[in-house]
């Protein structure tokens, strides 16, 4: 298991480790609070095939980072407005 409470592949790991990153850098957030945001958006999902860790690199680990920590939005356009998805440890 990896420090996002995710199984998941090597591949996949390191990818997650990339939107942590990502996270860390656009929005300031302790490390943190984007691997706990990261394992909560995937809870239950497993990433242990392959398939399924190649198909999450369809976005580049920014717009994971986006949907993580604000979460769907309906208006993509409207960014001034989003508030991120309330967050909280454990």
């Amino acid at each position: 298991m990896n420090e996002f409470g995710i199984p998941a592949t090597d591949e996949a790991a390191e990818f997650f480790r990339e939107i942590a990153d990502a996270m860390v850098q656009l929005y300031s957030i302790p490390r943190a609070e984007a691997i706990g945001r990261i394992g909560k958006f995937w809870t239950g999902q497993s990433f242990l095939t392959g398939n399924k860790a190649q198909l999450i690199q369809h976005q580049v680990p920014k717009q994971w980072a986006e949907l993580i920590y604000y979460g769907r939005k309906g208006n993509w356009g409207d960014r001034e407005t989003w508030q991120p998805v309330p967050y909280s440890a454990g």
